[in-house]
């Protein structure tokens, strides 16, 4: 490769992953102020569906992937993978609305660790001494933002957990549907879309307030903002599906922490109240015991972690090849 190659490359790498960072730290600024103009967080995640799949369907005939269809053996973990998938973000969407920027996205950090207690029941992975420390000091610096917040409520908590176990159980449907199926993360999203478009319509009634059809909230300002939000949340998916296999591990980690950081600064700068320093502390712990956890991971690719599996020739739902499908809407990493 020629120098002037290389550099090209090179510059097309750095363009993807400031247009993944942005687009992704993006998504939650425009879905906070979105809720002001259209308090309706199930219906903004239909929307988001809906856009998304248009978007797929786009890069489909723009030749980005190729289409594939849906092993039929596997259907009853798709449509698990629907329903989860479904709910997960309606439901992260409404916890945005409900919480705290800080708040919503501690608790997204929470479940990397909810997915280690359900990898070893389900698949008996066992979990060294000091990954199982990391993760209980990410569960301390959590439960530090949680008691520091001041915007803190019971009801929004509930939301913010019920979105937890929902994106655990999609993480884990998400890596069997790529494992066993053999297909990349826009031929699942060509595939799960349309249904999830279809689902988060009919739990539009059971989320959102009253008022949605009767369009008191319509104005150019509020489509306007609505629409961006769309927009924004397909292209931090797409760009996402760019830079898998563009980076290394490591640099997924530094990219996801880099994310979760920019969330809660410009969550304290523009929506949270004021810090406390118990807070602060807490975030500062749970982002750095996150990424021990996930650098001990990459550090033990064949260590004690593994060995159960091994034996019984089970794979759990960390162990991917491939990375998994991100999240539409509010998901940052």
């Amino acid at each position: 490769m020629s120098e002037a190659a290389r550099v090209r490359e090179t510059a097309v790498q750095a363009a993807v992953l400031v247009f993944n960072l942005v687009s992704s730290v993006s998504v939650i600024s425009i879905n906070k102020v979105a809720f002001a103009y259209f308090p309706y967080p199930a219906a903004l995640t239909c929307i988001h569906y809906a856009a998304s799949w248009i978007g797929t369907e786009l890069l489909l005939c723009f030749g980005a992937f190729e289409s594939k269809r849906l092993d039929m053996r596997h259907v009853r973990p798709f449509v698990g993978l629907v329903i989860s998938w479904t709910l997960c973000n309606a439901l992260s969407n409404v916890s945005l609305e409900r919480n705290s920027v800080g708040f919503y996205q501690m608790m997204k950090v929470v479940v990397t660790p909810t997915v280690s207690i359900v990898d070893f029941i389900a698949y008996g992975k066992v979990t060294t001494g000091p990954e199982a420390a990391a993760l209980l000091f990410t569960c301390v610096g959590v439960g530090l933002v949680s008691v520091s917040d001041v915007q803190f409520n019971w009801g929004g908590a509930s939301v913010a957990l019920c979105a937890v176990m929902t994106a655990v159980v999609q993480k884990i449907l998400n890596s069997h549907m790529q494992q066993h199926c053999d297909l990349s993360s826009l031929q699942l999203m060509r595939q799960c879309f349309p249904w999830m478009t279809l689902g988060s319509l009919l739990v539009v009634p059971l989320m959102d307030p009253p008022g949605l059809t009767s369009f008191a909230w319509l104005s150019a300002s509020s489509v306007g903002i609505v629409l961006m939000s769309a927009m924004v949340a397909f292209l931090a998916s797409w760009s996402a599906t760019l830079i898998f296999g563009l980076i290394g591990a490591l640099a997924h980690v530094l990219l996801g922490q880099l994310k979760t950081a920019s969330v809660l600064i410009i969550g304290a700068l523009f929506f949270d109240a004021r810090t406390t320093p118990k807070g602060l502390l807490g975030a500062v712990l749970a982002l750095l015991s996150i990424a021990a956890f996930t650098l001990l991971k990459l550090k033990l690719p064949f260590g004690a972690s593994r060995t159960a599996r091994r034996m019984s020739g089970r794979r759990g739902p960390c162990d991917s090849d491939s990375e998994g499908t991100p999240l539409t809407g509010t998901g940052t990493s």
